[in-house]
């Protein structure tokens, strides 16, 4: 049986791995970021055989499925799809950025409830949009360099909970200031003393991290000089985080952007992550005088005078151990207050 390639191109530009295989798992087809970061499976392999884990059958049957790969894979969950009838059916597996991040069952859940197998649907749904000229776009190693300190390490980063943005900003830059350094990028860091006397916020913070993951991408990629800052501040009504580089890439001018438009290689996984429940898009894109930046505006956490109120509404040791850092802050501005008078 001949296969056509041609109607899978559209995924040569995603930032995400591709592999389509016939119903026995033997790959026909991979895009070019699976050609890049999941080299050890060739075309005319067979991909079952690196599966520990989900089942393809449940795909077979016309439903969406989840499978899992070894730890040792860089992207080690995709989503899989059923295309074609009989001899002609063939098996689709999507690994998203999303999926590798450690709260990958809420999105698995709702993504199956979405599309069921439908990758017709599916695959109109993430291409309806297209921003610049992506054919141009291959995805970049600092791409999948940000993604594996970020997302893929997302251990700290999953749940509704009290979050210290503070030690979330530094687990950022400890994480990847040695692999951007590696790129050429350097990256400053710098939290206003307001800032970290009101650090403390409610989110979802694997969401977050992903937002911020995708506009810290944004910025870098787009960046001339590779010289990156990050400000965190308060101004009395919420919390500032705003990500800039002086020297924006060339064709970007004065104005609002959507992170899709800068970075058209991720307008499919952004467009699906715009769906999904608990997600939302925390940062903003803009050029003004020649600085491109995202910034995002965040309601920091308060208390109503009679002590911490507790955020989170499932209790988790991770929420505990925040509203514990959070006590002790709060008694060590008072004891040095305290000194003071």
């Amino acid at each position: 049986m001949n296969f056509d390639t041609s109607f899978f191109r559209f995924f040569e530009t995603t930032c995400f791995p591709v592999f389509v295989t016939d119903i026995n798992g033997k790959v026909l087809f991979k895009n070019s970021c699976a050609a890049k970061y999941l080299h050890t499976v060739r075309k005319g392999s067979n991909l079952f055989f690196h599966m520990t884990g989900g089942d393809p059958d449940i795909a077979k049957n016309g439903k969406i499925g989840l499978a899992l790969f070894p730890d040792s894979f860089l992207y080690s969950r995709a989503l899989i799809f059923t295309l074609g009838e009989n001899r002609e059916k063939h098996l689709i597996f999507a690994f998203l950025t999303k999926l590798q991040m450690n709260d990958y069952e809420d999105t698995y859940s709702y993504l199956a409830k979405k599309f069921s197998s439908d990758f017709i649907s599916f695959r109109a749904f993430i291409k309806a949009e297209e921003y610049g000229d992506a054919d141009m776009l291959a995805p970049s190693r600092l791409y999948t360099e940000m993604a594996d300190r970020i997302c893929f390490e997302s251990e700290d980063f999953v749940g509704s909970y009290l979050c210290d943005m503070a030690d979330f900003l530094m687990k950022i830059k400890s994480r990847c200031s040695r692999a951007f350094s590696a790129l050429g990028y350097r990256m400053d860091y710098f939290a206003t003393k307001i800032f970290l006397e009101n650090r403390f916020v409610s989110l979802n913070v694997g969401d977050f991290a992903f937002s911020f993951f995708m506009a810290l991408y944004a910025v870098m990629r787009n960046s001339a000089d590779k010289a990156i800052s990050i400000k965190a501040d308060y101004d009395a009504l919420r919390m500032s985080i705003r990500i800039t580089v002086s020297s924006p890439a060339a064709g970007l001018a004065d104005g609002i952007y959507r992170e899709e438009e800068i970075i058209p290689e991720c307008a499919a996984e952004i467009k699906l992550c715009d769906r999904l429940p608990c997600y939302a898009r925390r940062f903003s894109c803009s050029v003004k005088d020649g600085v491109l930046s995202a910034t995002a505006f965040l309601d920091i956490y308060k208390t109503d005078g009679t002590g911490v109120r507790s955020v989170a509404e499932k209790p988790s040791y991770r929420g505990a151990y925040a509203m514990l850092s959070f006590t002790r802050a709060m008694l060590s501005d008072f004891l040095r207050n305290g000194e003071k008078h």
